[in-house]
């Protein structure tokens, strides 16, 4: 397929460039501001390639789905619970289906191509949606505080906060040695 004669899979390494550098960017703002800008710009990348990238199965969506959680032990934006969920939901449709037709290639048919494109839109949607909740979060610092902390007693849902979440780690080095180095070199070259 190509559009504005371009071939489809030429545009999916544009919208894959466009999607690392959109990203990066978001993080570099969002990063002194408070160190889950990392986890929120990681599960930013990882669905917009999956939404906008060629040749994408159901699997490379799943880190995104851990990554946002972690987001939101960091912001506690109800916003990312409202993404997650939704993700979660096309995530499962996504394999469902693709579970299904590789048993019964007679499924491949009306039905499917509409659940297709259904969970196709829901995911370009949430992508887009994500996008945007990242650029409040990340370079505004616009937060919406969870469900069950109210504005009026700050210290009492400080408290339940604390109690509630594990102790987030306070350094963000990497504290790399030279056999860790040497490590990640080996893999990287055998990869």
């Amino acid at each position: 397929t190509t559009i504005l004669g371009i071939p489809f899979f030429q545009w999916g390494y544009v919208f894959i460039g466009l999607s690392v550098v959109y990203s990066s960017v978001l993080y570099y703002f969002g990063r002194k501001r408070s160190k889950g800008a990392l986890y929120l710009s990681g599960a930013l990348v990882v669905l917009l390639i999956f939404a906008f990238g060629h040749y994408m199965h159901e699997r490379y969506m799943l880190p995104a789905l851990l990554l946002l959680m972690m987001a939101y032990v960091y912001y506690r934006d109800r916003r990312l619970l409202i993404a997650f969920c939704g993700m979660s939901l096309t995530a499962l449709l996504n394999a469902t289906c693709a579970m299904y037709v590789v048993n019964h290639t007679a499924a491949r048919a009306t039905l499917y191509e509409a659940i297709t494109f259904a969970g196709s839109l829901s995911t370009v949607l949430l992508a887009i949606y994500l996008a945007y909740l990242s650029y409040r979060i990340l370079v505004q610092g616009k937060l919406i505080t969870p469900l069950n902390i109210k504005e009026e007693s700050k210290e009492r849902s400080s408290l339940r906060r604390e109690s509630i979440l594990p102790a987030l780690p306070t350094d963000n080095k990497l504290h790399y040695n030279k056999r860790d180095m040497l490590y990640i070199l080996g893999i990287t070259l055998v990869y």
